[in-house]
């Protein structure tokens, strides 16, 4: 029963994040609003998901990027500031690392 509990804040920390990734996500905040240790947290997320918290956020919002450059629609800096990252070349390093483009490439 414990690990089925496990699981539901896990997907509660998802959907946070699916509702939020454009904002500034702080995992304590999203801890101490479920009522658990970060510590905890931490290691059930990696354990269920299989990766840390940072690298989920970043493929999340990598992703949204992604469908928002091939719209056609928006600058990369829009793409950046929209999909949370407040930081343009960051974001450039970020989606480099887990496309294999660069953001430019996409749109």
């Amino acid at each position: 029963m414990g690990e089925k509990k496990s699981n539901k804040l896990v997907e509660q920390v998802k959907h946070y994040v699916e509702m939020n990734y454009a904002e500034e996500i702080s995992f304590e905040a999203i801890a101490k609003g479920l009522f658990v240790h970060p510590k905890y947290l931490s290691q059930l997320f990696k354990r269920v998901t299989g990766e840390n918290f940072v690298s989920y956020v970043n493929g999340y919002r990598i992703q949204r990027a992604m469908e928002l450059l091939q719209s056609g629609h928006y600058m990369v800096y829009e793409v950046s500031e929209m999909t949370g990252f407040r930081n343009a070349t960051y974001f450039s390093q970020v989606f480099k690392m887990l496309t294999g483009k660069s953001p430019s490439e996409v749109g």
